[in-house]
């Protein structure tokens, strides 16, 4: 797993964002792919599974407006390389984005923070269990992940497009 402390935009309210990866699955269980806990991560601190499977393997993301809000998308293949952004802006929705496609997206408007500077955690849940989502996505994640980026924007259609279809 791998920690990354202080996102600063991720810890404001209605802040873009858009998580761009490859991930390649070698087992098909819950699993946290990328997982937010606020910097002060004790019991009844915000957190929230960013990305994850489910115990079918597909894809999900979650969000949080005063309740949790769960996008599933496809099955991700075992042994196969896939392009994986989820990306998030007040004037549009979240959505999730397989292989350039867009797989599945959700009107959610508002986006609510920590209000303080977040950690991303990314291939398992290291801290807690108590956070929202954590039955959904809550075991290590088994596999690769490459070129893991984060915009502090929403990613138009092209950049995603691009990003999937690198040489």
């Amino acid at each position: 797993s791998m920690l990354i402390s202080g996102p600063v935009r991720l810890g404001m309210a209605n802040s873009p964002y858009s998580p761009s990866l490859w991930i390649n699955s070698y087992q098909n269980n819950r699993s946290t792919i990328i997982y937010m806990p606020s910097l002060l991560d004790e019991v009844g601190k915000w957190c929230l599974p960013i990305l994850g499977l489910t115990a079918t393997g597909n894809l999900t993301t979650f969000s949080w407006n005063r309740t949790l809000l769960a996008l599933t998308g496809p099955v991700i293949p075992i042994d196969v390389w896939a392009h994986v952004v989820v990306t998030y802006h007040t004037q549009s929705q979240l959505q999730l984005i397989l292989n350039g496609t867009h797989s599945n997206n959700l009107d959610i408007m508002n986006y609510i923070s920590s209000g303080q500077p977040n950690h991303l955690i990314v291939g398992s849940v290291v801290w807690r269990a108590d956070c929202a989502g954590f039955e959904m996505i809550k075991g290590h994640y088994h596999g690769a992940i490459d070129d893991l980026r984060l915009y502090s924007r929403q990613l138009t259609d092209g950049e995603i497009r691009n990003l999937a279809h690198r040489p």
